[in-house]
């Protein structure tokens, strides 16, 4: 009986992964410059806000977009509200075009309002798009008045943005949890490490101790690190760029192929993926900052933050992991039954993933 608990457990967590997108969360853009401020959102999250899609066939046109002009105009001018001094400021929202982020096609909108065309301090902005039917969408802003930068992440529980402020401590507590979020809804990047680390664990010998299988793990993780650091550090700062499509495409077949391997007990390549694969991986976590990060005082503050982020997240996924699965370890249950399965599973999904980005 315990065997086949803990057999459903862990693939009904592996499945649930599977089944859910593993691509970044809903973000926005949000760029505020001296005169005007630029809102870039989702496409797919604009059809979210109003049925833009008027002929049900999956992809929405240009026309589509222009024709819910106005009724989109109007959420995105009851989420985004301005305030000098308490009052409010008026704002006149456009739709000016269409851009291309890592995930897709976003609305360009254009926000003009008096109150950023002059000085702006005691000006505040507060955003809530989307909060109420996705808790986890998230503003990404750069403020960028004439020679002062300032970059941090609007959140359903953010203060009002007060625009002639600027916060190193909120920097780094905006992008810390950031990166958090990407790599705990990063379900691609949760999977590859997990194939890496379920081989271990089959293979430890039995006179192996927790600290033991941690130490190698952590030397995994730590491969893992380094290479999507270097990665995601060239990538958000623009320093190399490489098509999403494709990034996202082998990501999907790294999840694939470090399984497949990891059924091959004569393979002990665990460290070589981690970091060969980590530096695609990069890529991938480097695709919510990539175009925000320009030169700025906060960046490389915004960038350790973030990784930072990432790294507690990847720590924290691996201690709650490895203690559980070291005490089943040497079980026939286990060795022939949960162990094979899930690494069967996790072949499966990354193919299917795969395909859904071809």
């Amino acid at each position: 009986m315990m065997a086949r608990s803990a057999l459903i457990l862990l693939l009904l967590v592996v499945f649930t992964m599977g089944t859910a997108h593993a691509h970044k969360a809903s973000d926005s853009f949000l760029y505020i410059t001296d005169g005007s401020a630029r809102l870039d959102v989702a496409v797919q999250d604009l059809q979210r806000l109003q049925n833009i899609d008027s002929n049900g066939d999956g992809r929405v046109v240009w026309g589509e977009l222009r024709a819910a002009e106005a009724a989109l105009a109007a959420d995105i001018l009851g989420a985004v509200v301005l305030q000098r001094d308490g009052a409010f400021c008026a704002v006149n929202a456009a739709l000016s075009g269409v851009t291309q982020h890592s995930d897709g096609a976003y609305g360009v909108w254009q926000l003009e309002s008096p109150c950023l065309a002059a000085e702006v301090q005691g000006v505040s902005l507060s955003y809530e798009l989307l909060f109420a039917i996705d808790p986890l969408h998230r503003s990404l802003y750069r403020v960028e008045r004439g020679a002062v930068v300032d970059v941090g992440v609007l959140a359903p529980d953010s203060p009002p943005l007060l625009l002639g402020q600027h916060s190193l401590w909120k920097t780094v507590v905006d992008f810390f949890g950031q990166g958090v979020i990407h790599l705990v809804f990063g379900y691609d990047h949760i999977l590859f490490l997990l194939a890496l680390l379920l081989p271990v664990v089959a293979r430890l010998p039995a006179s192996s101790r927790l600290p033991g299988l941690l130490w190698q793990c952590g030397k995994i993780v730590t491969a893992f690190t380094l290479a999507h650091s270097l990665t995601l550090t060239a990538a958000s700062l623009s320093w190399v760029r490489l098509p999403s499509g494709p990034v996202e495409l082998v990501i999907a077949l790294s999840v694939s192929i470090a399984a497949v391997l990891g059924l091959w007990s004569r393979y002990h390549l665990q460290w070589q993926l981690a970091a060969g694969f980590g530096l695609i991986h990069g890529f991938g976590f480097a695709s919510m900052l990539a175009g925000l990060l320009a030169e700025g005082p906060h960046t490389v503050l915004a960038l350790a933050s973030f990784n930072l982020g990432i790294e507690v997240a990847q720590i924290a996924v691996m201690l709650l992991v490895l203690p559980v699965l070291y005490l089943f370890r040497r079980a026939v249950w286990y060795q022939r039954g949960v162990n094979p399965a899930a690494m069967a599973v996790i072949t499966l999904i990354g193919m299917f993933w795969a395909w859904q980005r071809i």
